[in-house]
């Protein structure tokens, strides 16, 4: 009887260990806030941890970011990030996008005026 308990505790013990092994890419539940600046010639998306050695943003998947866009151009312009679209943000206007990046891979976000591409662009690589 003894020698079966301490067989059911070792194996229990295993199990746990094994479980808290699993490696998470994100804490769940956690909303990550990007600072994103549109011009009439540019889009900078604020880096990160993630993207600190890469000229493009990076983030793991399964990542939740809130983009927190401002418009610093001349013109209203709207976002476009992955299958996501802003409305037109007027000179001066702020706007936010909420993105769980579930799939990798890249994809592009770009700047559109009156629906139509409008210059700066580039993309977003998920790992």
């Amino acid at each position: 009887m003894a020698r079966r308990l301490v067989l059911l505790v070792a194996v229990a013990a295993i199990a746990v260990v094994a479980a808290s092994g699993a490696s998470s890419t994100t804490v769940p539940g956690q909303v990550y806030a990007i600072k994103v600046t549109i011009t009439d010639k540019a889009i900078t998306i604020q880096k990160d941890k993630f993207s600190l050695h890469s000229p493009y943003p990076r983030y793991p998947r399964g990542a939740l970011i809130r983009y927190e866009i401002t418009n610093k151009g001349t013109k209203a312009y709207a976002l476009k990030i992955w299958q996501t679209t802003t409305v037109a943000i007027k000179p001066g206007g702020h706007d936010s996008v909420l993105l769980n990046w579930a799939f990798r891979g890249a994809f592009v976000y770009e700047t559109l005026s009156k629906g139509k591409p409008a210059g700066p662009r580039g993309h977003v690589t998920i790992f």
